[in-house]
C-alpha cells in the first residue's frame, strides 16, 4: 500500500458571462486566480487574493500571441474592452 500519491482531479464547468446580467470578466478571473484584477472601464478593483483555496492558476496562450495576455489583467480588460454588444457573452469560462 502507498501513501502520498499524488493524482490529478479532473473538473469542467462552462460558463456564460454577460453584461445584461451583470457579468464581469474581470471579477470572474480575479476570483478564479485568487488575485486582485482592476476593471479599467468601471475602476473597480476586484480582490480575492485573501481567498486561499487555489491551489493553481495560469493562462495559456499560443506562442504567436502577445505574451503581454499571460497576465490575467491585461487578458480581462482586453476581453471587456471588445466586448461591443450589451447581450453578448463577455466571456465563455472554462474551468
Amino acid at each position: 500500500m502507498r501513501i502520498g500519491i499524488e493524482m490529478a482531479i479532473q473538473f469542467t464547468r462552462i460558463e456564460f458571462l454577460t453584461r445584461s446580467k451583470g457579468g464581469d470578466s474581470c471579477r470572474k478571473a480575479a476570483y478564479n486566480a485568487r488575485t486582485i484584477v482592476k476593471n479599467k472601464q468601471t475602476d473597480i478593483k476586484y480582490n480575492f487574493s485573501r481567498k486561499k483555496d487555489n491551489v493553481y492558476h495560469t493562462v495559456l496562450i499560443p506562442d504567436y500571441v502577445n505574451q503581454e495576455f499571460k497576465n490575467i489583467q491585461t487578458l480581462m480588460n482586453e476581453v471587456e474592452r471588445t466586448a461591443k454588444k450589451r447581450k453578448q457573452p463577455v466571456v465563455e469560462g472554462w474551468s
